[in-house]
């Protein structure tokens, strides 16, 4: 009855140490998504706004600044499109990394030596 309780509350621990993994990088994939998308996000607007201004103090340059603008939206569309897959590809580094420490935990050390040596009876 011991061993049967311990085993399962080993398989409890186990369930609950995959669940805290998966968790873990989930987390880590999605601050890497967000941090991305603050990065990208930022970038689109200091570029806007740099050209936006421009364009007040210069009215006459607004057909070229908008053009610029056009493609630094393109640019930025670009950059937050590829943060799910980033996401995803980071997601799935965590999860490796966790199997492989879990392979690494579970492989048994080396067979001790004997303390003293065995002779087989005759």
């Amino acid at each position: 009855m011991a061993q049967e309780k311990s085993s399962k509350e080993t398989g409890i621990q186990e369930v609950l140490m995959d669940a805290v993994e998966v968790q873990l990088a989930a987390f880590k994939a999605g601050i890497d998504f967000w941090g991305g998308w603050v990065k990208v996000a930022t970038e689109f607007s200091n570029e806007t706004s740099k050209r936006l201004g421009k364009i007040r103090s210069n009215p006459s340059d607004a057909k070229r600044l908008l053009l610029e603008i056009t493609d630094v939206s393109r640019e930025g569309l670009r950059g937050l499109n590829e943060l799910p897959r980033q996401a995803a590809e980071r997601f799935v580094e965590e999860m490796e990394k966790s199997s492989r420490a879990r392979k690494a935990a579970s492989k048994p050390g080396p067979r001790p030596k004997p303390k003293r040596p065995v002779k087989a009876k005759p």
